[in-house]
């Protein structure tokens, strides 16, 4: 009973993240214009939403809730923008796109946080959403938001975090992005350790936190990328710690607009390869959710029956081929059958290695395929899949799509010599009916020729 209600569980879950998954697409696909795009991304609470604010456009206001609480920055009014979060739990639950005025010539995402804070299936649509964005862009600059006491307090694994989420977003073309990335320092003060905060202040704590100190857990790549902070500060930017009152632009920020103006854009190429930032706890559950669906027989019953039907007509086509005096009308119909599944296969045949494509054309080989697809919706499913090899670096996706190619090409193969064969009988066929023909003129001829002779020559 235990096994069977985890068995339940498990498909509950899946059928949800199938919807989330349906739901991320049809979202996107609306959402999704072709322009080049501003993508602010961070960990939850570092100040993205407040930031994204004032790059649309909308006037900021410093509030002080209680004595014992520091100034925060809220709307000053009703505008359009993102919730600004004054609580523990993230506010940005799908990307959202919004327009500039300070920016008016990019688009402007803002990206759920890394990492979300409320639980394992919401950080995995975070990523759906993430994953369909990035897919399909054109062209991107990123804008990494982060808390300044990330790096000058002696905790920096927060930044570390950061870096390295990035790092998996981005995979192994992370270097070629490096001029496409701005950091924005947010919360900063103008004081640190009464030393006055300004981007020297800055590049030295990036040297003295992460390059010059050995005991650190940090990978080469984020090495570099802080070296080429140093090096190019331009790509830096101020958000400043938030006061009293209503705020200008002259005291909020620092070089924030010129850094995203001035960053290079990412082309697509190398956005196809960009991947979202999950939680490890949220990879060991698909890893879970991943056993349950590789683990499912539904995928091992349609190979079945597609063989079995391959195997049943290609049985009922030998038959009839070594059939004794098949008649050419039999033949024809069969030939006609065999050309139309063998223009199903090579259809099929041209879907490449897009999965989803090559199961919405096998619908059309025989009705309880297209039934078995549509009853369990493997179309849906063969896209979470393909997400989640995407996500943990497997390929039960590519087997199964290998898996029907082969059962295909040796269908369509042993089909092709049913018709070759087809062929030869019908040219039999055609030549022995000639034959007879002339045969039978000629015995009508010779029948005439006697009846002419008995008519001159009568007994």
């Amino acid at each position: 009973m235990e096994d069977t209600r985890n068995d339940q569980n498990s498909e509950n879950d899946l059928q949800l993240l199938q919807k989330m998954l349906h739901e991320a697409t049809a979202y996107m696909a609306r959402q999704y214009t072709s322009e080049d795009m501003t993508i602010i991304m961070g960990n939850t609470k570092a100040g993205k939403s407040t930031l994204l604010n004032y790059l649309i456009g909308n006037k900021l206001i410093g509030v002080k809730t209680s004595a014992y609480k520091p100034v925060i920055l809220k709307k000053a009014d009703d505008s359009p923008g993102p919730k600004i979060g004054v609580e523990s739990i993230a506010e940005t639950a799908v990307p959202t796109r919004w327009n500039s005025s300070k920016l008016p010539s990019l688009g402007i995402w803002d990206l759920p946080g890394f990492h979300d804070n409320r639980g394992v299936i919401q950080d995995i649509t975070n990523g759906f959403y993430i994953s369909e964005l990035l897919n399909n862009s054109t062209s991107a600059k990123f804008v990494i938001v982060t808390d300044v006491n990330d790096i000058a307090n002696d905790s920096i694994h927060p930044f570390l975090s950061l870096l390295n989420s990035v790092e998996d977003l981005l995979r192994g073309a992370m270097k070629e992005c490096f001029s496409s990335i701005v950091v924005i320092f947010t919360k900063v003060p103008g004081m640190i350790f009464d030393s006055k905060v300004d981007k020297q202040f800055i590049k030295q704590l990036l040297q003295d936190k992460f390059l010059a100190c050995n005991g650190i857990d940090i990978s080469e790549t984020a090495k570099d990328f802080i070296t080429f902070l140093i090096k190019n500060d331009q790509n830096i930017g101020f958000f400043y710690k938030a006061r009293e009152g209503p705020i200008d632009d002259s005291t909020i920020e620092l070089d924030v607009i010129t850094a995203i103006k001035n960053a290079k854009s990412v082309h697509k190429r190398i956005l196809k390869q960009v991947l979202p930032c999950l939680s490890e706890r949220s990879k060991n559950y698909l890893h879970k959710e991943h056993a349950v669906i590789s683990a499912m027989k539904i995928f091992e019953k349609l190979l079945n029956d597609l063989s079995n039907i391959c195997e049943t007509k290609d049985s009922y086509y030998y038959e009839v081929i070594h059939k004794e005096n098949v008649k050419r009308e039999e033949l024809d119909d069969v030939q006609k059958d065999l050309s139309v599944s063998i223009n199903q296969m090579e259809i099929i045949a041209i879907c490449n290695s897009n999965l989803q494509k090559k199961l919405k054309a096998l619908e059309s080989i025989d009705p309880s395929i297209r039934e078995l697809i549509q009853k369990h919706n493997l179309i849906e499913r063969v896209k979470l899949m393909e997400f989640i090899d995407r996500v943990l670096n497997m390929e039960k996706t590519n087997h199964l799509d290998l898996t029907i190619n082969v059962t295909l090409s040796s269908a369509m193969a042993k089909q092709k010599k049913f018709s070759s064969r087809i062929n030869v009988k019908l040219r039999e066929i055609a030549e022995r009916e000639v034959r007879n023909s002339f045969l039978i003129s000629c015995a009508l001829g010779a029948i005439a020729t006697g009846g002419m002779i008995l008519k001159y020559f009568p007994k």
